[in-house]
């Protein structure tokens, strides 16, 4: 057996990567709550569509049932179109390419031409394809997605739109107004003249003359002369239009911010107007194939027709409201709040929730408490606190005389509470809180968590960095800790002695001796970190934001990230056990795991094929380490490097590139590589030979 060694330690960046199932549910919204992108009709049964975080979904009978296939890659998906009822291809950030042959269930990543974000992608017939995306970035395919060619566009504009009608006619739209036109395969492409600079954000055409195109501020273009001349129609909507889609010459719809849409039956001379549900909802993608079509947006919302538009139907109407508290009094009761009073309400343990509000409150839920299953209180923000005593049928105001934000609500035992708020509130109750009394506290303390420990000892966290604590039941504070820019957003201690807190910024903070003194650490690349649950002494979670939170199983001394799917930020996480948690956060976000919620990193092969055993030796490792790859006969159909250009790397927990370790033709044996340049952590060996990805995980002591 040939071994060959390698002494390297220079460090690069920029990663592609792809995931393994996630084990975090969506139980709202439904059927997942990521932004969606694009999607495409693929016949009267079958849609699928692409979004956030490598989001692909995917449904067979007209939305009845979904296949959530995500995260099959680390980078946000834009575009997506088929070639045939199985086979298409996806494109998204940093110039990702990835083809799919069973309708999205399975992806292959393909090499591209561009390192610029793609936006959209077409395919004109089962082997010519075109793709656009940032700065004016042009790609071509003839062999079905198999290798791609870049263009030379002329523009440094952003396109994000492109169609068509044969493998030799198209057009591309994008930034300040830009149509280019080509009628050569796009050898040449020549600039339309648009007659505006609004962004322009969709092409469609019905055929080589008659054509629409859609942008900001509700602008909607026209030509019949295959854009050698482009009309503005007459403009009935001030939102941001995203997509536009024509069934014939005179029936079309176009959809944008606000999930506002407009619609038109005489070819755009005039059109209707359908306000959406959702403020900062938007509609990005807008497909049809027959009478059937789809419309995708933010907080992975659909609608569907099955009559050419006459009607829409939204797939699900979940909460989009963002979630900011959860509590469970045992194992079966529990509740989730969130803004304009609403609320989610489960009795089996999370199998199931239902949606609520409190009449009359339009404010965000920050506190809850149980007494009983039917017994609840809550806080939350401009003073207000209610209460239920028959399971939240009736609420009831519990008056508390403030405009402060209610931030957070802790009993110490079945009778003593607290109510902790901004500008310096602090309220007390000795008798399960039906009444309160007001403990004066200096209004520059604007708490926004605490730790009570009994009656005189308390320790909460401000909106201005700093760590104040109380020995006299919160009469006089002492600052114990201070960080300009920073929000403390959550404290939890596991003893009288060991705390933890946490900001913005990914900084945790750690006390040993009951909040006295704190040290400071930074986990991960300036994520914003907003609450912390421990299960026992050891295991604990701190929820985070960028598809990320973080976990430890030694008490807090290492934490590490772990990747949860979804760019909504997280406010809260709460677990029964080591592997019964959830998530709330924005936009309606209510995940669920059974597992602990852990979920491996960017860089695992997204076509889930049976892979070859590489294995890393030692591991643990602290200086220098050897990849074993298997002998020839050892290797899987898939996975073949010799005589082929295999690429070894080390990547972070976020996907990062830290060091090239290797990149040229192999011959199977062990290769030894030296990464004692890495600070302790945990990491990632990657694979990549003949478009098949493998990853490995190790420990840098």
């Amino acid at each position: 057996m040939k071994k060959q060694v390698l002494l390297l330690s220079f460090i690069f960046c920029m990663v592609y990567g792809a995931f393994p199932s996630n084990p975090w549910r969506w139980q709202n919204p439904l059927p997942q709550g990521n932004g969606l992108f694009a999607g495409k009709v693929i016949d009267a049964q079958t849609y699928v569509a692409v979004g956030a975080y490598g989001t692909v979904i995917r449904s067979a009978n007209q939305g009845a049932d979904w296949n959530i296939f995500s995260p099959v890659v680390y980078e946000f998906l834009y575009g997506v179109d088929f070639k045939s009822s199985t086979s298409g291809t996806a494109v998204g950030e940093k110039g990702l390419i990835i083809n799919t042959t069973d309708q999205g269930a399975h992806w292959t990543q393909v090499s591209s031409p561009v390192s610029a974000g793609l936006w959209s992608i077409q395919y004109a017939d089962a082997s010519t394809g075109y793709a656009c995306g940032e700065g004016g970035s042009i790609i071509k395919t003839t062999n079905g997605g198999a290798v791609w060619s870049a263009q030379f566009s002329g523009t440094a504009n952003h396109l994000f739109s492109v169609w068509f009608v044969n493998a030799q006619t198209g057009w591309v739209v994008g930034d300040n107004g830009t149509i280019l036109m080509t009628t050569d395969g796009g050898a040449t492409w020549v600039s339309q003249l648009s007659g505006t600079t609004k962004m322009l954000r969709s092409v469609q055409f019905l055929d080589a003359q008659n054509g629409f195109v859609a942008g900001y501020s509700g602008t909607v273009l026209k030509t019949t002369n295959g854009g050698t001349t482009w009309t503005e129609l007459p403009r009935y909507i001030g939102s941001d239009l995203f997509a536009v889609y024509f069934i014939n010459p005179n029936t079309g719809y176009a959809g944008g911010s606000g999930e506002n849409y407009i619609s038109t039956t005489d070819g755009g001379a005039t059109w209707a107007v359908h306000q959406g549900a959702v403020e900062g909802g938007c509609w990005t993608m807008i497909s049809f194939s027959g009478n059937t079509g789809w419309m995708c947006g933010n907080y992975g919302r659909l609608l569907k027709t099955t009559d050419g538009g006459s009607n829409w139907d939204l797939i699900s109407d979940n909460s989009t409201y963002d979630y900011h508290s959860i509590s469970f009094l045992d194992n079966s009761n529990g509740m989730a709040g969130g803004d304009w009073g609403s609320y989610f309400k489960t009795t089996d343990g999370g199998n199931t929730w239902s949606y609520e509000n409190i009449p009359g409150y339009d404010m965000i839920i920050y506190g809850i408490h149980y007494f009983s299953s039917r017994d609840i209180l809550v806080a939350g923000g401009y003073g207000g606190c209610y209460r239920t005593t028959d399971g939240g049928a009736s609420w009831n105001q519990v008056s508390l005389s403030t405009t402060s934000n209610l931030m957070d609500l802790a009993f110490i035992t079945p009778d003593i509470g607290y109510i902790f708020g901004t500008y310096g509130y602090l309220a007390k109750t000795t008798n399960q809180g039906n009444t309160w009394t007001t403990v004066p506290c200096p209004q520059t303390l604007h708490f926004l968590c605490a730790h009570v420990f009994n009656e005189n000892t308390m320790i909460a966290g401000t909106a201005w960095g700093k760590i104040v604590k109380s020995t006299d039941g919160g009469a006089t504070w002492i600052e114990k800790h201070s960080e300009s820019d920073e929000q403390i957003s959550d404290i939890y201690f596991l003893d009288q002695n060991k705390g933890f807190a946490v900001s913005a910024h990914s900084k945790i903070y750690k006390t040993v001796d009951g909040g006295e003194s704190w040290s400071v650490s930074q986990v991960g690349s300036f994520r914003e970190y907003t609450h912390i649950c421990f299960t026992n002494a050891t295991t604990g979670w701190i929820s985070g934001s960028d598809g990320y939170m973080l976990r430890t199983t030694d008490g807090g001394n290492t934490w590490n990230e772990v990747f949860i799917g979804t760019h909504q930020n997280q406010n809260v996480v709460y677990f029964f056990d080591e592997n019964n948690g959830f998530i709330v956060g924005n936009s309606g976000m209510l995940l669920h795991t059974s597992n602990g919620g852990y979920t491996s990193v960017p860089g695992n092969d997204p076509a889930g094929s049976c892979q070859p055993e590489i294995t890393l030796c030692p591991n643990p490792i602290t200086s220098h380490f050897t990849v074993h790859i298997p002998d020839e006969g050892l290797q899987t159909a898939d996975f073949r490097p010799q005589n082929s250009v295999v690429k070894l790397e080390v990547i972070d927990l976020s996907g990062v590139v830290l060091i090239n370790l290797y990149e040229g033709t192999f011959n199977s044996g062990e290769m030894q590589f030296d990464v004692s340049c890495l600070p302790r952590g945990v990491y990632f060996v990657r694979l990549t030979a003949n478009n098949t990805i493998i990853t490995r995980k190790f420990v840098k002591q």
